[in-house]
């Protein structure tokens, strides 16, 4: 079909995004090239260049996160571009859920192995480093729920941000009960 219509805007949308399913990112950027040429000023374009970008960790989700803002700004009446970042950050939300949850996980760890033994075997140095790293990390997930709560429109995306900061918060009150 490409082919057939090499100047086809709306196939060559869809070709893209069949390369993106499939897992083939440089020919899924060979096409969004194509794509920009046919249509130098789609503010979609944008996005789907960062749709492309492997969100693994926190500072993914933050530079992710403050490239939709930046191309929201730069577009705010297009609503074709409000509806795709939503998306985006709706697809987040789950994953920093999951971060939390590991972060979680390693606080317990740390916090059931502290009462299990007894003051004086306890290294008082080591924990207060792991805390504060921990500390850090929640943190950074708290300063992105804050930068991801605006960029949300449905209520139940806002009802699960707000909570996941609230969890976060009651984290870093844990943390820092341990004596950090």
């Amino acid at each position: 079909a490409q082919k057939l219509r090499p100047d086809d805007g709306d196939l060559l949308e869809r070709l893209f995004h069949v390369y993106g399913a499939a897992r083939q990112p440089n020919n899924a950027r060979k096409i969004l090239n194509r794509m920009r040429d046919l249509r130098p000023d789609d503010p979609q374009l944008d996005l789907y260049e960062l749709d492309m970008v492997e969100v693994k960790n926190l500072a993914d989700i933050e530079r992710m996160l403050t490239e939709i803002e930046r191309i929201m700004q730069r577009h705010p009446e297009d609503h074709r571009v409000e509806e795709r970042a939503v998306g985006m950050v709706g697809n987040v939300i789950p994953l920093m859920g999951n971060l939390c949850d590991q972060l979680t996980d390693q606080l317990n760890k740390v916090m059931n192995q502290v009462g299990n033994l007894p003051r004086y075997q306890v290294d008082w140095g080591a924990l207060k480093e792991i805390m504060r790293d921990l500390i850090k990390e929640f943190q950074k997930l708290r300063r992105i729920t804050g930068k991801c709560l605006p960029l949300v429109t449905s209520d139940e995306h806002k009802r699960i941000v707000r909570d996941l900061a609230e969890h976060i918060d009651q984290k870093i009150e844990a943390c820092r009960s341990m004596g950090v």
